[in-house]
C-alpha cells in the first residue's frame, strides 16, 4: 500500500498545469471564466491543500452558471471528489466520482468519463480493491486506444502495470510499464519515460533484485533532475533511499531522505514530508542512533497532527514501538504499537497489520508471554500471506520457531525451521522465475522494435529506390520535353519570320517578291526546290552550302543522282519520287543522307508536294523544301549515348543497394546468433538452480544428521542414555535418511529429465502400430508413475494403424497423459480422451481432459523450459518442453495448447508422414 501512495501522488503531480490560477484570480473572474478557472485551481490543489480548495468551491458555488455549462459543473464535481479523498473521505469521494462517470457518458462527454474512471481507480487501489482498478483502467483503455493520444495512452498503461504491481503480478506489470514507456519516447516526453523507469525501479526490489531496482532509481533521479519537477523529484529521492535501506546502506539512505525532505519543504508538500520524517526515523533506528530516530519521528507525529489526519500515524506509531522495544520500555511498547494497529485496522491494509503484529509478538516474547505471542504470529501469518508480505511472513515464521523453542515444543519449532526454509526456497524459485519472464518480455519488446526499424530500413531502401528511378525518369522527360519545346520554340520562330516576310512581301511590288523570297531561303537556310516532270529538269535556291545534287536535267531512272545521296538511302528517296511520277502521292516526306559540296554526309529533311497538274490529273510541277537536320540527327544520337549511360549508373547503384542490403541481412543473423547465447546462459542458470535446492535439502539433512549422531555418541560414552531418547534419535536419524533419499532421487530424477530435454534419436524406425495400443500403453504407463489414481479414466480410443516412429510418439502421449493427471484436483473425476486423425501429409493427435485447463495468459509459455504452475508439487517445468521438442525435431510436427470441449486443457499435435521403408 505504501508503493500505491507514492506512485498515487507521484500521478498527480505529473498531470498538474504549471499555469494555476491563484484564489484571488478566481474570485475576480466571473461567471463561465471564474467556473473555468476554479476548475483549473482544483485540479492543481486538489492533492496539495485539499481543504482550502473545496472551501473555496463551496463559497463560489451558489454564483456559478453550472447549468448552463455541464461539462464545466461535471470537471468540478469530479476535482471535488479528488480533494475529498485526499483528505480521507473517500465515501463521500466515490459518490461523487460515480455521479460524475454516469451523467457524462449518457451526456457522450468521453474525456470527462476518462478522467472520473481514472481517479475512481486510483480511490479503488488505495483501498487495496486493485480488481475494481483494472475494470475502471482497461474501460479507459478501450476509449481511448483508436483516438491517437499516446500520453493518455502511455499514462493509462503505466497505470495499469502498477496495479499488477500492486497485485504481485510482476511480469505483466513490467510488460505494461515497457510498453508505456515506449509510447512515451514515441512522442518524446522524457518526465513520463522517467517517471517509468522509477517504476521499473520498485517491481525490481519487489522480486528482490535490488542492484537493478537501485540502477533504475538513480536513472530516474538524473531524470527529474532535467525534468524539473521539484515533487517528483522528492518521491524518487525517497524511493531510491528505501532500496538503500534494504541494501543496509544506512548512510546512503539517510542523504537520500534527507533530499527528498529539502525539497517537500520546498514546496509545502506537508504530507510528504510526514513520510519523510517517518522514514528517516526507521532509517536512524536501523543505523542504531535511536535519539535522532525519535527526535525525526516526533516531528512526524506533530505534523500529521497539525494536518489534522491520525491515518499518517500508523507507521510513526510502529516505528516508536520498535524503538520502546529496543530500549525495553515494554509498557510504552505495548501502548504505542496498540495505536499503530488501530490505524491499520481501519485503513485495512494487510501488510501493514502483519507488521504490527509481528511487533507485538516481539514485545510478547521479549515479556514472555509465549503463548500470546505464538498467537498472534499466527494470525501475523495469515495477513502477510494475504498481503503475499514475504519478508514480514519469513520474520514471522523465524520468531514463532524461536517461541517454540523456548517453551520446549522443539519438534514444532524444528517444523517451523522447514516451512521458513521451503517458504524462502520458494519464493527464491518464484523470483527466478519473474526474473526470467521479466527477461524474455524485455528482450520481446526489444525484438519487436529491431524488427520495426528493420522494417523502416527497407521501406526507406524502397523509397529510395523509387525516388532515384522516379528522379531519372523525370529527368529524361524533362530533357526531352525541353529539347522538343526548343525545337518548336525555333520552329515557330522561323516560321513566324518566314510568314511576316511573306506578307510583306504581298504588299510590294511583284518586281521585288522574288528578292524577298530569296532573303527568306536565305535566312532559313533551307533549300527550294521545283521539279518540271515534263521536261525533266530541276531548279534549286539556295542550295550553295547544303547539297553538291545536280541542278538541270534529271535522268529518269536516278542514276545520277546515285553518286550523292547515301547508298542507304537512295531507294527509300526514288520510292517516293515514283509515287508521285505515278501518281500514288500528292504529297511526299523524306529524311536522307547527301553529300555536301565539303564532301561530308548531311542529314536533311525533303518535303514536297504536286503544285501543278494537267487536264487529266497528271503532275506537273512538284515544289518542295529541303532542311538540314544534321544537329537533330547528332543529338537524338547523344540522347542515345545518354540513356545508355543512364542505364549503366541505374545497374551500378542497384549493386551498391544489394550490398548494402546483404550487411542488414548479416548484423540480423549476427543478432539472432547472440540472443540464442543469452537463452543457452537461461538455461544453464536454470539447471543450476534446480540441481541446487535437492542437494541443498540432502545437505541440511546430513548436517543435521551427523549433529544427532554426534549427541547419540556423546551420550552413549557417558553411559547416560535413556531407551526415550534413544527411540527419538532414531526416529530423527530416519527422518533426516528420508530427506536425505528424498533429495538425492530427486537429483537423479532432475538429471534424467533434463538428458529428455535435448531430443536427437528416432528409435529404431519408423514402424505402423495399432493407436489404440499405442495409447493404452502410454496410459498405463504415465497412470503407474503417478501412483495408481483411482479418479482417473481414459475414454475409448478409436481404432486403427499410424505409421511413424512409435517410441517418441509413445513419449509424448506419456508425458501429455501425466501432465494431465499430475495437475487434476484430487478430489475430482478426471476423463481423458485421446483420438487421431488422418490428414493430406500429416496426422493430427489430439489429447485433452476435463480437468481444470491453462489459462489464457499462459497458453504462450507452457512450453518453455522450467516453466511450471505446480512447483510447489516438486515440478520442474521439463516435460511440456521435451514434448514439444519430440513433436518438432523427430515427428517433424507441430503443438498447441487451447481449451477443450470437455472443460478442461487440449493439446493438438501433428506427425509427418514420411514415405520410406518400414521396420518389419
Amino acid at each position: 500500500m505504501r508503493y500505491c501512495l507514492l506512485v498515487f501522488f507521484f500521478t498527480m503531480s505529473f498531470f498538474v498545469r504549471a499555469d494555476v490560477p491563484s484564489t484571488e484570480d478566481v474570485k475576480a473572474a466571473k461567471g463561465h471564466k471564474q467556473l473555468v478557472l476554479l476548475n483549473q485551481y482544483m485540479r492543481s490543489q486538489a492533492f496539495i491543500d485539499a481543504r482550502t480548495a473545496l472551501s473555496l468551491a463551496e463559497s463560489l458555488k451558489p454564483n456559478l452558471p453550472l447549468n448552463q455549462f455541464p461539462k464545466e459543473k461535471l470537471y468540478l464535481h469530479l476535482w471535488q471528489g479528488v480533494a475529498l479523498n485526499f483528505i480521507g473521505n473517500r465515501r463521500d469521494a466515490l459518490i461523487l466520482l460515480d455521479t460524475v462517470i454516469n451523467e457524462s457518458t449518457s451526456a457522450g462527454l468521453s474525456d470527462v468519463t476518462v478522467e472520473a474512471l481514472l481517479q475512481r481507480a486510483t480511490i479503488y487501489e488505495e483501498q487495496s480493491n486493485s480488481d475494481l482498478a483494472l475494470t475502471d483502467r482497461f474501460n479507459v483503455l478501450s476509449m481511448i486506444e483508436h483516438k491517437g493520444d499516446y500520453k493518455l495512452l502511455a499514462d493509462t498503461q503505466s497505470a495499469i502495470g502498477m496495479t499488477y504491481f500492486s497485485q504481485a503480478k510482476f511480469t505483466r506489470a513490467f510488460e505494461w510499464l515497457l510498453n508505456a514507456k515506449e509510447n512515451y519516447k514515441a512522442i518524446d516526453l522524457e518526465r513520463g519515460v522517467v517517471h517509468t523507469l522509477g517504476r521499473i525501479g520498485s517491481i525490481y526490489r519487489s522480486i528482490g533484485d535490488l542492484d537493478n531496482a537501485l540502477s533504475y532509481q538513480l536513472k530516474t533521479i538524473e531524470g527529474q533532475r532535467k525534468v524539473g519537477n521539484k515533487k517528483s523529484l522528492a518521491i524518487a529521492f525517497n524511493n531510491t533511499a528505501i532500496v538503500y535501506k534494504d541494501l543496509g546502506k544506512y548512510q546512503e539512505a539517510i542523504e537520500m531522505h534527507t533530499e527528498s525532505l529539502e525539497l517537500k519543504r520546498e514546496i509545502g508538500y506537508e504530507r510528504g514530508m510526514v513520510y519523510s520524517f517517518n522514514n528517516l526515523g526507521e532509517t536512524h533506528r536501523l543505523a542504531g542512533d535511536l535519539a535522532t530516530a525519535k527526535s525525526y519521528l516526533a516531528q512526524a507525529e506533530e505534523l500529521a497532527n497539525k494536518l489534522n489526519n491520525r491515518m499518517l500515524l500508523g507507521s510513526t506509531n510502529l516505528y516508536l514501538g520498535r524503538i520502546a522495544i529496543t530500549e525495553k520500555r515494554y509498557e510504552d511498547a505495548e501502548r504505542i504499537l496498540a495505536m499503530a494497529m488501530e490505524t491499520y485496522r481501519k485503513r485495512n491494509s494487510a501488510s501493514r497489520i502483519a507488521e504490527g503484529l509481528v511487533e507485538q509478538a516481539n514485545l510478547a516474547m521479549q515479556t514472555q508471554q509465549y503463548q500470546s505471542a505464538v498467537s498472534l504470529l499466527k494470525e501475523a501469518i495469515e495477513y502477510a500471506q494475504k498481503a503475499q508480505k514475504n519478508v514480514v511472513l519469513f520474520k514471522a515464521y523465524d520468531l514463532l520457531s524461536q517461541v517454540y523453542a523456548n517453551i520446549g515444543d522443539f519438534r514444532s519449532a524444528y517444523d517451523m525451521q522447514v516451512t521458513f526454509r521451503q517458504s524462502k526456497d520458494k519464493l527464491f524459485d518464484l523470483n527466478s522465475q519473474q526474473r526470467v519472464e521479466m527477461l524474455v518480455v524485455q528482450n520481446q519488446i526489444e525484438e519487436t522494435k529491431r524488427n520495426l526499424e528493420f522494417v523502416r530500413q527497407q521501406a526507406k531502401l524502397t523509397e529510395s529506390e523509387l525516388n532515384n528511378k522516379i528522379s531519372k525518369r523525370n529527368l529524361l522527360m524533362l530533357a526531352v520535353m525541353s529539347f522538343v519545346l526548343l525545337l518548336w520554340y525555333l520552329y515557330r520562330q522561323r516560321v513566324n519570320k518566314r510568314e511576316l516576310k511573306l506578307v510583306k512581301q504581298s504588299q510590294s511590288e511583284i518586281a521585288e517578291k522574288e528578292q524577298k523570297l530569296s532573303l527568306a531561303l536565305w535566312a532559313s537556310g533551307d533549300v527550294l526546290w521545283s521539279w518540271d516532270l515534263k521536261a525533266h529538269t530541276v531548279s534549286r535556291e539556295n542550295a550553295d552550302d547544303l547539297s553538291a545534287l545536280p541542278d538541270g536535267k534529271v535522268d529518269p531512272t536516278w542514276q545520277n543522282l546515285r553518286a550523292h545521296v547515301h547508298q542507304d538511302d537512295f531507294n527509300r528517296l526514288t520510292t517516293h519520287l515514283e509515287s508521285i511520277k505515278n501518281q500514288q502521292e500528292a504529297a511526299f516526306e523524306v529524311a536522307y543522307r547527301v553529300k555536301n559540296k565539303a564532301g561530308e554526309w548531311a542529314w536533311v529533311q525533303d518535303k514536297g508536294k504536286v503544285v501543278e497538274i494537267d487536264s487529266e490529273g497528271r503532275p506537273l510541277r512538284v515544289a518542295g523544301i529541303q532542311h538540314d537536320i544534321t544537329i537533330l540527327k547528332q543529338q537524338e544520337a547523344d540522347l542515345v549515348v545518354l540513356n545508355t549511360e543512364l542505364e549503366q549508373r541505374v545497374q551500378q547503384r542497384t549493386k551498391d543497394l544489394v550490398a548494402a542490403l546483404n550487411d542488414l541481412k548479416a548484423t540480423q543473423q549476427s543478432l539472432v546468433e547472440a540472443e540464442k547465447m543469452a537463452a543457452l546462459g537461461s538455461l544453464v542458470a536454470g539447471l543450476a538452480h534446480e540441481l541446487n535446492t535437492p542437494l541443498g535439502t540432502a545437505m541440511m539433512a546430513v548436517t543435521h544428521l551427523h549433529a544427532e549422531l554426534q549427541q547419540l555418541d556423546a551420550k552413549v560414552q557417558d553411559n547416560r542414555i535413556t531407551k526415550t531418547e534413544l527411540t527419538e534419535g532414531f526416529k530423527v536419524l530416519a527422518e533426516s535418511g528420508d530427506l536425505i533419499f528424498s533429495g538425492v532421487n530427486r537429483t537423479s530424477a532432475l538429471v534424467e529429465q533434463f538428458k529428455r530435454v535435448s531430443v536427437s534419436e528416432r528409435g529404431e524406425g519408423r514402424a505402423s502400430e495399432s493407436f489404440a495400443v499405442l495409447v493404452n500403453a502410454a496410459f498405463k504407463t504415465a497412470w503407474q508413475a503417478s501412483g495408481a489414481p483411482k479418479h482417473v479414466e481414459l475414454l475409448e480410443v478409436s481404432d486403427g494403424n499410424i505409421t511413424t516412429y512409435s517410441d517418441p510418439l509413445m513419449q509424448v502421449l506419456e508425458l501429455l497423459i501425466s501432465n494431465a493427471i499430475n495437475h487434476a484436483e484430487s478430489n475430482d473425476q478426471l476423463s481423458i480422451k485421446v483420438s487421431c486423425y488422418e490428414r493430406n501429409n500429416f496426422y493430427e493427435v489430439l489429447v485433452e481432459d476435463n480437468g481444470i485447463g491453462v489459462a489464457e495468459n499462459e497458453l504462450t509459455k507452457i512450453f518453455n523450459p522450467f516453466y511450471t504452475l505446480a512447483r510447489h508439487r516438486g515440478h520442474v517445468g521439463l516435460g511440456l518442453n521435451i514434448v514439444f521438442n519430440l513433436v518438432s525435431q523427430v515427428l517433424g510436427g507441430e503443438i498447441n495448447c487451447e481449451r477443450s470441449e470437455l472443460g478442461g486443457a487440449k493439446f493438438r499435435f501433428t506427425v509427418e508422414k514420411v514415405h520410406e521403408k518400414l521396420l518389419v
